[in-house]
């Protein structure tokens, strides 16, 4: 799998970048350089499949953690 940012007409606000980035990817950096040099405004690995995978394995640690916290 290759990384596969695409850009973006507007900018994100900072609230909802995690919607649309994955920083903790190891490709993250390539991508970001990739931004850069075609100047785009802003841009989203959205249509990406290693962030699909990202995506993926942060809900099913988040499902983890939620199922080790105790009862109220």
């Amino acid at each position: 799998m290759s990384p596969n940012p695409t850009a973006l007409r507007h900018l994100i606000p900072h609230e909802d970048v995690d919607d649309h980035r994955s920083v903790s990817c190891v490709e993250y950096d390539l991508c970001l350089d990739s931004a850069l040099r075609h100047r785009w405004k802003s841009w989203s690995c959205g249509r990406c499949a290693l962030f699909a995978i990202a995506r993926e394995m942060r809900e099913a640690e988040i499902a983890a953690e939620c199922a080790l916290r105790p009862f109220a």
